[in-house]
């Protein structure tokens, strides 16, 4: 194989590695959005 395929394969799999997110971020967008969910929750309750 062509080492500058490898090294352009490289250079794109580093570029997803940026992209993606990591535990602490996904644990703070979970807990942001059950507590939207448990706000939303509430107000079912009272019209309920």
């Amino acid at each position: 194989m062509d080492e500058s395929k490898v090294i352009q394969k490289l250079i794109e799999h580093d570029k997803r590695f940026e992209q993606l997110v990591t535990k602490k971020e996904f644990t703070e967008f979970r807990d942001e959005n059950f507590n939207r969910l448990d706000d939303v929750m509430v107000i079912l309750k009272r019209l309920d």
